[in-house]
């Protein structure tokens, strides 16, 4: 990140520095109207469970498993289901945009070193200062960062959590969800349609094959972390 603020910087001759001025922007407490809420829940809440459920809480959970082994056991369906959501109430009350865990972002953790909490606390901490005394003006810093170089860091974690996939790969019945899901979102365009059918086809399969319905979710990346 300080490299790409730094090559930013000499790319565009620090001229947005100029643009920074120190203060806070005042939170203001809000309660949205209702007939916000009710456009809110048909428009936007509904259609975005499937993916912030499986992307926000089941693969991240999994990932962080994968990466962090039996490290992550405060890593569940439950604590992040919870710290999401309390996370959107109180931000919502200030104004503030919807936010959700990521797998992703937990590869882009791992991969450019982040081994303990301690690298949350770490970011945390910029982005509060940032937030108390750059106000505003942090438009204008995170505008030095050059896109070239963002998106050089998306592909090579995209590549690297993609790889996630293999033991997907080993798995006969898991391969046949995981292509039919796919398949079905394509043809479709509608992702909660393959959310609820890759749900119902993994259920049909494991009581086929005589397993475990819902499995375990202690079980999941509890052996010891993995170096993709």
């Amino acid at each position: 990140m300080a490299f790409g603020l730094l090559l930013g910087g000499l790319l565009s001759s620090f001229q947005p520095l100029s643009a920074i001025r120190l203060g806070w922007v005042r939170p203001e407490w809000m309660f949205p109207p209702h007939g916000d809420l009710s456009v809110a829940l048909f428009v936007l809440l509904l259609p975005q469970v499937p993916l912030t459920f499986a992307n926000s809480i089941a693969a991240t959970t999994d990932t962080a498993r994968k990466y962090y082994g039996r490290d992550a056991f405060r890593v569940t369906h439950r604590n992040l289901a919870a710290s999401l959501g309390i996370g959107n109430l109180l931000s919502s009350l200030i104004g503030g945009m919807p936010v959700c865990h990521g797998s992703g972002g937990v590869t882009a953790h791992y991969l450019f070193g982040a081994r303990t909490g301690r690298a949350n606390f770490c970011i945390g901490g910029v982005f509060l200062l940032s937030a108390l005394f750059l106000g505003n003006s942090i438009s204008a810093l995170a505008g030095m960062f050059p896109v070239s170089v963002l998106g050089a860091l998306l592909i090579y974690i995209g590549v690297r959590h993609a790889a996630l996939i293999r033991d997907v790969l080993e798995s006969d019945h898991e391969f046949v969800i995981a292509a039919g899901i796919g398949a079905l979102t394509l043809i479709t365009g509608n992702l909660a349609i393959a959310f609820v059918a890759g749900i119902l086809s993994n259920l049909l399969l494991r009581k086929l094959l005589g397993m475990d319905l819902w499995g375990s979710p202690e079980d999941i990346g509890s052996g010891v972390p993995t170096n993709p």
